[in-house]
């Protein structure tokens, strides 16, 4: 990361599995807060709570709700 952070660039965004603490995954679907706000998944697996980090990083950048973010995880 600290390779990354060195590159210069407008803008950097950093994000963190802590930032969806506390968590749970479970066999079937995870479990987390974003924002403050409780959500869930279907997905199972560490790894895709990682990606999920990251796509709801952007996400939150573009302007996209809460509720829209946490109705698309809830369906896919």
């Amino acid at each position: 990361s600290d390779r990354f952070l060195a590159c210069p660039a407008d803008r950097k965004v950093t994000y963190s599995i802590h930032d969806v603490e506390p968590y749970k995954v479970k066999d079937v679907g995870l479990e987390f807060r974003l924002a403050g706000r409780p959500m869930r998944s279907p997905l199972s697996g560490l790894f895709n709570l990682y990606n999920i980090v990251a796509a709801t990083t952007c996400a939150q950048l573009e302007n996209i709700s809460l509720d829209k973010i946490a109705s698309a995880l809830a369906r896919f």
